[in-house]
């Protein structure tokens, strides 16, 4: 049901796009680890060596993860203390979800060529992309009405 300023302005409500954001990080945190798959394939031994060979992609995913983890919260805080969604909200919310959902992407290159420079600078360019979403949708949140 959509709240009532919600539905005069023709937006989407604060409480489905946390809906849709909860979806959208639950599949790019499951896809996280997909990236693993090629590496485990071609793999042999015990479960230790295994465990050690893919320690770097491993290392990538969960970092990946927490991040992705990270990003969750906060934007549910700001949902939280957002009474309602203004076009410009809604519309940074989707390019931000468009993010996180390009992080597995980001995520795997960075687990198969490892930490050259540029694909770290890609890496960081996307978080920092992120980031910055994350930081005009709190100052939005912040700002007085």
């Amino acid at each position: 049901v959509l709240d009532e300023k919600a539905r005069k302005a023709g937006f989407l409500s604060v409480a489905r796009l946390a809906s849709l954001s909860d979806g959208m990080f639950g599949v790019a945190m499951t896809l996280l680890s997909t990236t693993l798959i090629p590496r485990v394939e071609t793999l042999s031994g015990s479960a230790f060596t295994i465990l050690r060979d893919i320690s770097g992609a491993l290392f990538v995913v969960g970092l990946s993860f927490t991040i992705s983890g990270s990003y969750w919260i906060m934007q549910q805080r700001q949902l939280e203390m957002s009474p309602s969604l203004t076009p410009r909200q809604t519309l940074l919310h989707f390019v931000f979800l468009f993010l996180i959902v390009l992080l597995p992407i980001s995520t795997a290159v960075l687990g198969r060529r490892g930490a050259t420079q540029p694909v770290t600078l890609r890496y960081g360019a996307h978080l920092a992309l992120i980031s910055l979403l994350s930081l005009l949708l709190w100052l939005l949140v912040a700002r007085p009405a």
